[in-house]
């Protein structure tokens, strides 16, 4: 929640964004987005976690959409496309980076940092985080030059900082589009 609280100063300028927001879950991020929307799609492959999602209140039109990110990417154009802590569940998060690429001015997303080595050691990563990143690279290979302009931000507990602390915890990646693109 904190990460979605963060995130809201780069959507301050603008208020009235078109959003997504990919593997909502129970649209707790999204209710915070709301508050910059002039609407909302809330994206999530589980129906259980979309009817936890209904229960809330917005501050703006929602829809919600159930759609598995594995194998589709949204069809609409929006301002902004929020991913928070969904990418390392993906086998091939390159696919929707360059789909969401096509449809946004404005992606942000968060994933875990270095997860096998700096916390939970024993925990099977495996089981729930289909990628690892490890080095900043990894994160920029991910997002295979889609985006015109890339602001990587380390997070350690409610610190956040764009040089690597000694053991983040996730990375915040703030993506946007300079040039003309199809979207908007």
């Amino acid at each position: 929640m904190l990460t979605y609280a963060w995130v809201c100063q780069f959507l301050a300028v603008k208020y009235g964004y078109k959003m997504a927001d990919l593997g909502a879950g129970r649209g707790d991020g999204a209710m915070i987005l709301s508050h910059f929307a002039k609407s909302i799609d809330i994206i999530d492959g589980h129906d259980g976690q979309l009817k936890l999602a209904r229960r809330n209140d917005y501050f703006c039109p929602v829809k919600f959409i159930k759609m598995d990110l594995e194998k589709e990417s949204p069809t609409d154009e929006y301002d902004a496309i929020v991913a928070m802590e969904i990418l390392e569940h993906l086998e091939n998060p390159e696919k929707l980076v360059k789909d969401i690429s096509k449809k946004c001015k404005l992606f942000i997303f968060s994933i875990p940092w270095n997860c096998p080595t700096h916390h939970r050691p024993n925990w099977q990563w495996h089981q729930v985080h289909k990628r690892i990143f490890i080095t900043k690279g990894d994160v920029m290979e991910m997002l295979g030059g889609n985006f015109d302009e890339v602001t990587l931000y380390y997070e350690r507990k409610t610190i956040f900082s764009t040089k690597p602390f000694k053991a983040p915890s996730r990375i915040v990646g703030i993506c946007r589009q300079t040039q003309d693109t199809p979207a908007l």
